[in-house]
Protein backbone atom coordinates (compact mmCIF):
# COMPACT_ATOMS: atom_id res chain seq x y z
CA UNK A 1 0.00 0.00 0.00
CA UNK A 2 1.23 3.16 -0.89
CA UNK A 3 1.43 6.57 0.71
CA UNK A 4 -1.26 7.95 -1.18
CA UNK A 5 -3.39 5.16 -0.48
CA UNK A 6 -2.63 5.74 3.04
CA UNK A 7 -3.52 9.46 2.82
CA UNK A 8 -6.67 8.88 0.94
CA UNK A 9 -7.64 6.18 3.64
CA UNK A 10 -7.16 8.36 6.29
CA UNK A 11 -8.98 11.43 4.33
CA UNK A 12 -11.98 9.29 3.86
CA UNK A 13 -11.77 8.13 7.24
CA UNK A 14 -12.22 11.52 8.63
CA UNK A 15 -14.98 12.50 6.34
CA UNK A 16 -17.04 9.48 7.23
CA UNK A 17 -16.51 9.83 11.05
CA UNK A 18 -17.28 13.65 10.75
CA UNK A 19 -20.50 12.45 8.57
CA UNK A 20 -21.81 10.10 11.16
CA UNK A 21 -20.91 12.54 14.06
CA UNK A 22 -23.71 14.96 12.11
CA UNK A 23 -26.07 12.54 11.67
CA UNK A 24 -25.78 11.53 15.58
CA UNK A 25 -26.41 14.83 16.43
CA UNK A 26 -29.34 15.61 14.11
CA UNK A 27 -30.93 12.37 15.40
CA UNK A 28 -30.76 13.52 18.93
CA UNK A 29 -32.22 17.02 17.95
CA UNK A 30 -35.34 15.37 16.33
CA UNK A 31 -35.50 12.65 19.57
CA UNK A 32 -35.78 15.75 21.96
CA UNK A 33 -37.69 17.84 19.99
CA UNK A 34 -40.47 15.10 19.57
CA UNK A 35 -40.09 13.97 23.16
CA UNK A 36 -40.79 18.03 23.81
CA UNK A 37 -43.69 17.64 21.76
CA UNK A 38 -45.14 14.29 23.02
CA UNK A 39 -44.79 16.23 26.41
CA UNK A 40 -46.67 19.17 25.64
CA UNK A 41 -49.66 16.99 23.98
CA UNK A 42 -49.72 15.17 26.97
CA UNK A 43 -49.98 18.04 29.46
CA UNK A 44 -52.82 19.74 27.50
CA UNK A 45 -54.29 15.76 27.84
CA UNK A 46 -55.86 16.63 24.00
CA UNK A 47 -55.78 18.49 21.02
CA UNK A 48 -58.49 20.62 20.18
CA UNK A 49 -59.23 20.48 16.28
CA UNK A 50 -62.32 21.92 14.83
CA UNK A 51 -64.41 20.80 11.91
CA UNK A 52 -67.17 22.95 10.16
CA UNK A 53 -67.03 24.84 13.32
CA UNK A 54 -67.78 21.73 15.80
CA UNK A 55 -64.69 21.42 18.11
CA UNK A 56 -63.78 17.80 18.19
CA UNK A 57 -60.99 16.84 20.86
CA UNK A 58 -58.32 13.89 20.70
CA UNK A 59 -56.66 12.84 23.17
CA UNK A 60 -53.09 11.32 22.93
CA UNK A 61 -52.75 8.04 23.85
CA UNK A 62 -49.38 5.92 23.88
CA UNK A 63 -49.52 2.60 22.53
CA UNK A 64 -48.64 0.50 25.84
CA UNK A 65 -52.08 2.30 27.36
CA UNK A 66 -53.55 1.43 24.14
CA UNK A 67 -52.55 -2.34 23.84
CA UNK A 68 -53.78 -2.31 27.74
CA UNK A 69 -57.65 -0.97 26.67
CA UNK A 70 -57.30 -3.89 23.99
CA UNK A 71 -56.88 -6.01 26.14
CA UNK A 72 -59.07 -5.09 28.61
CA UNK A 73 -62.13 -5.50 25.41
CA UNK A 74 -61.14 -8.58 25.06
CA UNK A 75 -61.71 -9.66 28.38
CA UNK A 76 -64.73 -8.36 28.77
CA UNK A 77 -66.37 -10.19 25.70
Amino acid sequence: MGKKDKEHRAKVAKRNAKVKEQKSGMQKAFDLLMKQQIERLQENNGVDVSLSGQPLTFNVVDQDTLKINEENKEEDK
